[in-house]
């Protein structure tokens, strides 16, 4: 099974998503903290990256950045989440794959998700 962290403040969100992404035979690591996510990234290798751009006091767009140059995570694919369009414009420049604007349907995850991952649906 492939591991999707999802980066998000929302509680409410990891949980639903937890499910989609399980009965779609992903396994979600739940992240609802930076420090957390370091501590989870110790563990398991992430797959794919599912980040909220605003993440509690953090700019996911930096921590995208971060993740591709600093931690040796520049093959892992990342998404970039927000309500916010005009924060996801310029998404290439902080080196994510792909953006969703919310609200997103889990399709359109699930075909982008796949479409990264190279998976045969």
């Amino acid at each position: 099974m492939k591991h999707i962290f999802v980066v998000d403040d929302s509680i409410e969100f990891l949980e639903v998503f937890s499910a989609v992404l399980r009965r779609n035979r992903f396994r979600p690591v739940l992240v609802d903290s930076q420090n957390l996510l370091f501590e989870k990234l110790q563990i398991t290798t992430p797959d794919l990256f599912l980040i909220d751009v605003t993440f509690g006091y953090n700019d996911g767009r930096a921590l995208c950045r971060d993740l591709k140059l600093k931690y040796g995570l520049g093959d892992t694919p990342i998404i970039l989440i927000s309500g916010d369009h005009q924060s996801l414009v310029d998404y290439e420049k902080y080196l994510a794959d792909d953006f969703l604007e919310k609200p997103f349907s889990y399709a359109t995850f699930l075909e982008k998700a796949n479409a990264l991952l190279k998976v045969v649906a």
